[in-house]
This record gives structure tokens, C-alpha cells and sequence, in this order.
């Protein structure tokens, strides 16, 4: 539904893999907060343009765009692919909280906006990974960097 315009037109943007001008300008506004985060940002690489890519892709899949994340990385595993981070709940508000605030800079038009929103927050939750923050992330992922393949708990 995220995809679909009232006059039935798609709008989708070509960077290699299919995305959406929405996920592609919620992403910008997103990593911008991201950038200055004392929380958020230590939890990125120095170069943000793979971080941006693949979170406008995902996004883009989520809901309800081409399956191009899938394609080209398989399944999300979202917890997986974080497991190398501590998130504690500092981190999952800081990054609730620039996700919703860039939903709110767009003007994401209900009911995408609270179904966004219910989403980020879930996400956000289903993250946490530690009940002790550290003051600093315990690895910090630089390009090139596989996740560790430990499997998620069931």
C-alpha cells in the first residue's frame, strides 16, 4: 500500500535496485539525525551511502515495493544483522526517535503514518540486545563487514 499513488502510478526511483522516492527521501531525513546522534551515530560506518542504501531498499520492500532487499541479501534478520551492536533502550529510543521524527518532517499522511510508526516502534523493540548500555557501541561495523553468522534465538 505504500507504493500504490491515487492515480495508480508507481513512483519508483532506479540505483542500482529498484527503490521508492518515499523510502529514498524518509531515509535521507532519517540519516541526517543519524549523523549527529551522540547515541546513533558511533553505531555506524564513517561512510553512510551502504547504510542508506540498504535501509531505503528494505524500506522500500517492507512495504509493499519490488522484493529487491530479498533478492540481493536474502532474508532481513534484522536482529541478526544487528547482533554485533549493543542496543539497549538509549539506543532504541535515539533511533525510535529520529526514525519518528523524520516521518513527521515528510508529513506521511495517515494511515501510512501510524503504520510506519507501529512499525519502527516494534522494530525498535525486537532490537534490544542488552539490558547494560555501554557508553560505546562494543564493535562498530565498517564497510566490508560481514555480521556475525550466529543464528537468532527462537
Amino acid at each position: 500500500f505504500f507504493f500504490q499513488a491515487e492515480d495508480g502510478i508507481r513512483d519508483y526511483k532506479v540505483t542500482g535496485v529498484q527503490t521508492c522516492a518515499l523510502p529514498i527521501s524518509l531515509v535521507d531525513a532519517f540519516y541526517r539525525r543519524v549523523d549527529t546522534d551522540p547515541a546513533l551515530r558511533p553505531m555506524y560506518p564513517e561512510d553512510l551511502t551502504q547504510s542508506r542504501h540498504w535501509l531505503a531498499v528494505f524500506l522500500g520492500q517492507y512495504f509493499g515495493g519490488p522484493q529487491a532487499y530479498s533478492e540481493a541479501k536474502g532474508h532481513p534478520r534484522l536482529r541478526m544483522r544487528h547482533v554485533h551492536l549493543a542496543i539497549g533502550r538509549a539506543e532504541r529510543d535515539a533511533w525510535y526517535d529520529a526514525m519518528h521524527a523524520a516521518v513527521d518532517e515528510l508529513g506521511v499522511a495517515e494511515p501510512l503514518r501510524s503504520a510506519m510508526l507501529e512499525y519502527f516502534d516494534r522494530s525498535a523493540d525486537w532490537m534490544i540486545n542488552t539490558e547494560d548500555t555501554p557508553a560505546e557501541p562494543t564493535r562498530t561495523v565498517h564497510l566490508g563487514t560481514k555480521p556475525d553468522p550466529t543464528p537468532e534465538p527462537s
